[in-house]
């Protein structure tokens, strides 16, 4: 099964909202892969593959959700950089 573009899932209210960051392999710059979950969500999709297109590159990427980066939603804004 493969995720394209933004998604949430969505899983038991008071957990908190995990988004998901990884990194372009060829500009090793962060992408924000707009993938928003909580974690007993992510442990049913951690092996699923992610393909989505890099705006660093402009390429189609694909990767596991367990290899990108957790972040909590509410350590970012929309002007904040990413930086890993």
């Amino acid at each position: 099964m493969s995720i394209v573009g933004p998604i949430a899932v969505f899983g038991s209210w008071g957990d908190a909202m995990l988004n998901l960051i990884c990194r372009c392999p060829k500009t090793q710059q962060p992408i924000d892969l707009q993938l928003y979950t909580d974690s007993v969500s992510l442990a049913l999709i951690w092996s699923n593959p992610v393909r989505f297109q890099c705006p660093h590159c402009v390429t189609d990427h694909e990767t596991k959700v367990g290899a990108a980066r957790l972040e909590p939603l509410c350590r970012r804004s929309s002007s904040d950089h990413l930086s890993l």
